[in-house]
């Protein structure tokens, strides 16, 4: 994945591990390596600070609403 091509606030699904579940978050910046996301799953409007994840991958659009549909009905 080529991170230096995502721009700010895209959407992106995040984890810290593969027994984890896919966290929606929004893309901040690529570092060293290490993806880091706007905190809270807030975008650079309205969050105050970004945390790096282990993995990350972008989020495709489908998979993305689907992710939020479920957190709507839990």
């Amino acid at each position: 994945m080529d991170w230096s091509k995502v721009e700010n606030n895209d959407p992106i699904l995040v984890r810290d591990g593969d027994d984890e579940e896919w966290n929606r978050a929004h893309f901040a910046y690529y570092k060293n390596g290490k993806v880091y996301a706007w905190s809270g799953g807030k975008t650079s409007w309205t969050a105050s600070s970004y945390m790096y994840w282990q993995q990350a991958k972008l989020a495709e659009p489908q998979e993305y609403e689907a992710k939020c549909l479920a957190e709507k009905n839990l």
